[in-house]
């Protein structure tokens, strides 16, 4: 399975596995969409920092707010879980093992982000370039 984060830097909370995974999900999409994290706090009655609370985890998100984040995102709720298996706190996104600790860097984000505007056919090139590195 993967391996976990661990506990957060002593200024932190614990983060929970699956509210990384939704975390990064949000940052993921606002990113994607080009939004500010204050342009989506406005959208939903929140503050910036309380997005920014959202996407490192260190806040849950309640059934509620997730509906809103996806209406404001342009998402189904299920984006929100897609890829995710848990198994007794360990996160596994599809048959891959993940730090979780790196979800929460800015150049995870940016990487994740510029991938993903990529055509399938060009993802699958940097993956197998990658893996030859």
């Amino acid at each position: 399975m993967v391996k976990q984060a661990g506990k957060a830097p002593s200024k932190g909370p614990n983060i929970d596995p699956v509210d990384a995974f939704i975390g990064h999900r949000l940052r993921l999409r606002r990113t994607q969409l080009g939004l500010s994290q204050s342009q989506v706090g406005e959208q939903i009655g929140v503050t910036f920092q309380q997005i920014q609370k959202f996407e490192r985890a260190h806040n849950r998100i309640t059934a509620k707010r997730l509906k809103q984040l996806s209406q404001v995102l342009n998402v189904t709720l299920d984006y929100f879980f897609e890829g995710i298996e848990v198994d007794g706190g360990n996160l596994a996104i599809g048959a891959d093992q993940i730090d979780l600790g790196l979800l929460n860097q800015a150049m995870s984000s940016d990487l994740l982000n510029l991938f993903y505007r990529l055509d399938r056919g060009h993802r699958q090139a940097v993956l197998e370039l990658l893996r030859n590195l």
